[in-house]
């Protein structure tokens, strides 16, 4: 059976736009289910802008890049560079939180 309603990403947000880049980060999501969906939550990581490798072990120390929580090793970020990553989240029977970039 196919929901009719896609499930929900959540990002909690940092406390500030800047981090120390030699220290850990510990960046939380979450996912919520569409409308009667009982399928389990499917999590995906993606670097949109900076130079971060997410199937990288040295820098990525816990969660995945597949789980709703990413934390990434210290001195793993460059000074000054910008990143924007995104959290997808998608079921077996409904489609992504997110339309597909083309």
């Amino acid at each position: 059976h196919l929901s009719n309603t896609v499930p929900l990403a959540a990002i909690i947000p940092l406390d500030s736009p800047f981090v120390n880049p030699t220290e850990k980060l510990v960046i939380n999501g979450a996912g919520f289910p569409g409308s009667g969906d009982t399928s389990p939550l499917q999590y995906q990581w993606r670097v949109l802008e900076g130079d971060l490798a997410l199937n990288d072990t040295s820098k990525i120390v816990g969660g995945s890049s597949t789980s709703p929580d990413l934390i990434i090793a210290p001195s793993s970020l460059i000074p000054g560079q910008h990143y924007t990553l995104e959290l997808v989240v998608s079921t077996s029977s409904s489609p992504s939180s997110l339309p597909p970039h083309t």
